[in-house]
């Protein structure tokens, strides 16, 4: 038995459906992961800020040093707050060459995402303690906060496979409703030479 007109369509769209609601489950999963480890992350960043300026770090002291977690904790608790509700603008479409999953689009989304004024943050706790933010080289980067620190690569792997499902039923969408039209196009030409 052959299929009816929209049947096609409507098995395309249910699917689609699905896929939506697995890849917002997965950025979901992605960020509450990325905001779950950010106070061990930020810790992370001021103990290298301390072993590579230790003149800095004996000058504040345990005292200083103490100070300085807690303000970056403070810091951490609002930056996972803001990244549990955040909307990153993810790329729409991934290729996918030589079976390789395309993380660094992703990668590259929530890199800008998390630049700028949310990595200023640390950045000023850092250099309020007293620690310069930038190597001799002066990249014209922040030198001791990235935002490669506060998560790992791999963990965008299900992310970037559940976009790329996303994008073939995407494309099952569009193909669907195109033979949808053609037939329906095809039925009322047909009917026409009566």
């Amino acid at each position: 038995m052959s299929d009816q007109p929209g049947d096609a369509l409507a098995r395309a769209e249910a699917g689609l459906a699905a896929e939506q609601t697995t890849t917002e489950r997965r950025e979901r999963e992605l960020l509450d992961r990325i905001a779950a480890g950010l106070p061990g992350a930020i810790d992370g960043i001021a103990r290298r800020a301390a072993e590579s300026q230790p003149e800095v770090t004996r000058q504040l002291g345990s005292g200083g040093i103490r100070t300085l977690r807690a303000e970056l904790a403070e810091k951490a608790d609002q930056l996972a707050t803001e990244i549990r509700a955040a909307q990153i603008s993810w790329p729409r479409e991934q290729s996918v060459r030589y079976g390789e999953v395309p993380t660094r689009h992703l990668d590259a989304a929530l890199f800008s995402y998390l630049h700028g004024r949310r990595m200023d943050v640390l950045v000023e706790v850092l250099h309020s303690h007293g620690f310069a933010i930038r190597g001799d080289g002066e990249h014209g980067a922040q030198d001791l906060v990235n935002p490669h620190d506060l998560y790992r690569k791999e963990w965008l792997s299900p992310l970037a496979e559940a976009r790329t499902t996303l994008a073939s039923a995407e494309s099952r969408v569009r193909a669907a409703k195109q033979s949808d039209a053609d037939a329906a196009v095809q039925s009322i030409w047909d009917g026409s030479q009566k």
